[in-house]
């Protein structure tokens, strides 16, 4: 496949066309096709400097990739969280792909706010399917099903413990 080709399977509303005018024969090229948001990558980073959550959206998949790392307190959850929403809003995106594989301890600190306060914002901007990739790490898992069990059927939601299983379900 050459740089820049369209991937057929991704919907045309999904690409920028790029044109070129050529002044002296009145006419416009087309110089290349490209994803819109194909790179969009934020790193949030706590008062620290340090990054605990990397946002890319996979514009091939149609989904927010959502890489937790570290302990999580309250206050990087709810500045992760709210960033996310940001990126959906921007790209339109309905699926969210959560990974906590590098997510250590408990986070269920945050699991009220996440079902009460994220979850009926990210409905009303269009989320309708969130997979969640959990932490080896038993506490991280715990808080999971703690939030799976406070979110309640709001959107289609699944755990996994495997990255792979969790982008098959998300692509059906």
């Amino acid at each position: 496949m050459f740089p820049n080709q369209p991937d057929y399977s991704t919907p045309l509303s999904n690409y920028v066309l790029r044109l070129a005018y050529c002044q002296r024969k009145s006419y416009f090229v087309v110089v290349y096709l490209s994803l819109k948001n194909s790179y969009l990558k934020r790193e949030i980073t706590n008062a620290f400097g340090k990054n605990f959550l990397t946002i890319s959206y996979d514009a091939r998949h149609q989904w927010v990739y959502n890489d937790w790392q570290g302990y999580q307190t309250l206050e990087s959850v709810i500045q992760g969280a709210n960033a996310c929403l940001e990126v959906i809003q921007q790209v339109k995106c309905p699926r969210l792909l959560n990974d906590n594989r590098q997510v250590l301890g408990p986070w269920e600190h945050a699991t009220d706010w996440i079902a009460q306060d994220w979850t009926p914002r990210a409905i009303a901007l269009g989320l309708t399917q969130f997979a969640h990739v959990v932490s080896p790490e038993s506490m991280a898992r715990l808080s999971a099903e703690q939030m799976y069990v406070k979110i309640n059927n709001s959107f289609r939601m699944q755990i996994f413990d495997d990255y792979q299983q969790a982008a098959e379900w998300l692509e059906k």
